[in-house]
């Protein structure tokens, strides 16, 4: 994603989950302050952030855990399903860390407390790495599988060949014979 968008020149996609303007504003600030070109799009319900899963088409989701309509986990379920390669990182105020362990188990790319906002910006980079090595990977893999296809299909094809020569020496051999038994005549 962070090499398309360097290649694209375009802005990170960020969706925020979050209920209390101010705590949206300070993450924006931090990323900001990190050196990150970014667009973002406020949500607080389910139904916004449906909307804008679709309409925006986020690089990354960063997310409260408890929002009053809607929960965290529901909308990382939801992301896991619709669209898993875009990570999810949990910004809470609210979460312990037995909490925060099990979104991770769960599926969450990371977690920073609002109270430790520094920790922002490197887990989004680390995020965004991610998913670019995780892409690079993917295509390396396609590029194999790929590879390992027109090996096949051009050792089948030797093969085949080889076989075809195989059957006409001994035609070749069996003519030969009978122009001997001509020959003999």
């Amino acid at each position: 994603v962070r090499q398309q968008m360097r290649d694209m020149e375009e802005e990170l996609h960020i969706l925020i989950l979050e209920d209390v303007s101010t705590d949206a504003e300070l993450m924006e600030n931090e990323l900001r302050k990190g050196g990150i070109n970014f667009v973002s799009k406020l949500v607080k319900t389910r139904e916004d952030f449906l909307k804008e899963l679709k309409d925006f088409a986020p690089h990354i989701i960063l997310s409260d855990y408890n929002l009053p309509s809607f929960s965290g986990p529901l909308a990382m379920e939801i992301v896991k399903e619709q669209c898993p390669d875009i990570p999810f990182i949990f910004v809470s105020g609210a979460i312990g860390e037995e909490l925060a362990i099990e979104t991770l188990k769960k599926g969450a790319t990371d977690y920073v407390l609002k109270d430790k906002l520094p920790r922002l910006v490197p887990a989004v980079n680390r995020a965004l790495r991610e998913i670019e090595e995780r892409n690079a990977r993917q295509h390396a893999e396609e590029q194999l599988k790929k590879r390992f296809k027109e090996l096949e299909e051009f050792y089948d094809m030797a093969v085949g060949r080889e076989l075809k020569m195989v059957e006409l020496k001994e035609e070749i051999g069996r003519l030969k014979e009978e122009l001997k038994k001509y020959k003999k005549t």
